[in-house]
């Protein structure tokens, strides 16, 4: 389509838009109507698009990111206020006798969240269960040949609303595959999935360019015709071969898949994850949590003349997923005042993001060396946050 030329102004924001300036309190979701925009993100402000295989809301940007165009069909990308809101659930106890499948509907299970301190169910956490159908690691029937770099391992996708199994692998001396190992084992497969092995480039892959020859297509490495992905690949009888093995996880709690974040949770109520169907299964809520404020706990004694110290929170993890669904987390910082050497108050310069738990707050001096440190306690919880959307020409 072509554009209009000249010099002309952007189209103003409707209501429908949000007037252009965003601002979503806790867990608040805001769909983009359709159309083109250019959207900067507030501090704790994800823009995500829907999945229709996982049936996952995904991370697009993080917040505060230095904008995005998008394309929007008025339905399959969003604004989402991730702060005071559950991020997922990690499984502590995979319980036994459940039924296969994905959803309370196939399983006859069920996973619930406590509501927040408001009480409000709209507000409350939601989430479906997944039982059986993990996937293991491939048996390497033949490591194949010719590879300068470990070739990427693609699996077929579950059934809508699974989780997607992820694999790496690793080559050894002679340029075959030497290993492979499960990132993410998933849930929710009926059948154990193909394997699929696609070379990379070890270097450079185009033409003659200075120092670097041309570079030789397809990406080296033999790779055996029923894991080669259609395309321009290099097969043979006695190319890289991995074989599939039994489904694992039967009659387990496989997985869990937030269907609602819920808002307004906060460090002093952090939800308890129940589940029914699945035996003894027993998971921990991960949250996404903000902090509010920073009650002194202890002035400290000493801090001289000068700037005031700063201060800054740990992350406040409780598993490691960080870019799996869940963006990565960001500290908490601000500054104190002093008064007659001691501190005694903290200021919020950043929130955070992604916190999961309350986190360590550490004074860092500035100027002379405390005698005594002082210390303070986090408040965690969500914050209101504002974006920009600023439609484009078509």
């Amino acid at each position: 389509m072509p554009r209009i030329g000249g010099a002309f102004l952007f189209p103003t924001a409707q209501v429908a838009e949000g007037g252009g300036v965003i601002t979503l309190p806790s867990g608040g979701i805001f769909y983009l109507p359709p159309g083109e925009y250019a959207v900067v993100t507030g501090a704790t402000t994800v823009i995500q698009w829907f999945d229709p295989i996982s049936q996952l809301w995904r991370g697009f940007q993080d917040p505060a990111g230095d904008g995005q165009y998008i394309s929007s069909d008025g339905f399959n990308y969003r604004l989402i206020n991730v702060s005071g809101v559950v991020v997922g659930a990690s499984i502590t106890a995979a319980g036994s006798g459940g039924t296969n499948g994905i959803g309370a509907t196939a399983t006859g299970a069920s996973v619930t969240f406590t509501a927040p301190v408001s009480g409000q169910v709209n507000q409350t956490a939601t989430a479906y269960p997944i039982v059986g159908g993990s996937v293991a690691a491939p048996t390497i029937a033949a490591a194949g040949s010719g590879f300068l770099v470990p070739p990427l391992i693609v699996i077929d996708p579950p059934p809508a609303g699974g989780i997607q199994a992820t694999a790496v692998c690793t080559i050894n001396s002679t340029g075959g595959i030497g290993s492979v190992t499960m990132i993410n084992v998933g849930a929710g497969y009926t059948a154990s999935p193909n394997f699929w092995i696609l070379p990379q480039f070890g270097t450079y892959a185009g033409g003659a360019s200075g120092s670097f020859a041309a570079g030789t297509n397809p990406a080296p490495g033999l790779v055996f015709p029923g894991n080669a992905a259609p395309g321009n690949q290099n097969i043979g009888a006695t190319g890289a071969q991995l074989t599939t093995n039994v489904l694992t996880g039967s009659g387990t709690l496989t997985g869990i898949v937030i269907v609602n974040p819920g808002a307004l949770y906060d460090g002093t109520h952090i939800p308890t994850v129940t589940i029914a169907g699945v035996g003894a299964a027993t998971a921990t809520a991960i949250m996404s949590f903000c902090v509010t404020s920073v009650t002194l706990a202890a002035g400290g004694a000493g801090y001289g003349a000068g700037a005031a110290p700063n201060w800054e929170t740990s992350l406040g993890l409780v598993v490691a997923i960080n870019n799996n669904n869940v963006f990565v987390p960001r500290p908490a910082r601000g500054v104190t005042t002093v008064a007659a050497g001691a501190v005694s108050t903290f200021a919020i310069e950043d929130n955070g993001f992604g916190l999961q738990k309350v986190p360590i707050v550490s004074v860092i001096n500035t100027s002379a060396a405390a005698g005594t440190q002082a210390t303070g306690t986090a408040v965690v919880g969500g914050i209101n946050d504002t974006s920009i959307l600023q439609p484009r020409v078509q």
